[in-house]
Formats: structure tokens, C-alpha cells, sequence
């Protein structure tokens, strides 16, 4: 992620297995908003982290406001597991 486009204010950093429960409140939130399913958890956020070629540290972005809360993530575009590429705040 370019740290030099976020907005003042706004920082980056690699996501750690710690992160999980507020990665998976942003993403049921964002599936929420975006399509209507809330069916994203912290335990298949968990599994997916763990899985086999997935490294939180360097295929996950997360990307905080000022007040320090989660706003987005950035997800690494040439993954083998649930390869996707996506940034997005809320």
C-alpha cells in the first residue's frame, strides 16, 4: 500500500493474528453495507489467515483513522487463498 496517498492522519500497518476480531467487524460491516450478508466471523477470518500460503504480516494492509480506530484494509492482489484485491474505509 502506498502510505503517501492516505489521508492526514491515517496510518498503515500489516495485520497480526491479533487483529482478527476488529478485521472481522470491518468486514461483516463492509458486507453489510455492500451486500446485505453478515455472515463474515472472527473464526473464519482466523481460518483464513492461517491457511497455507496466507501470511497476515505480508498479504494484509490495515489501515487506522486518526482516533485510532480500523477504517479499511488493503488485501494483497496475488494471493493464493481467496485472492482478491481490495481497499476500502468505513
Amino acid at each position: 500500500m502506498n502510505r503517501a496517498s492516505l489521508p492526514e492522519g491515517f496510518t498503515a500497518r500489516s495485520a497480526t493474528l491479533e487483529d482478527v476480531d476488529i478485521a472481522a467487524d470491518l468486514f461483516k460491516t463492509y458486507g453489510l453495507a455492500t451486500a446485505g450478508a453478515d455472515d463474515i466471523n472472527a473464526e473464519e477470518t482466523r481460518n483464513v489467515w492461517q491457511s497455507p500460503g496466507f501470511s497476515p504480516a505480508t498479504d494484509i494492509q490495515l489501515v487506522f483513522a486518526q482516533a485510532g480506530q480500523l477504517a479499511g484494509n488493503f488485501i494483497g492482489c496475488s494471493l493464493p487463498v481467496r485472492s482478491s484485491c481490495n481497499a476500502f474505509t468505513i
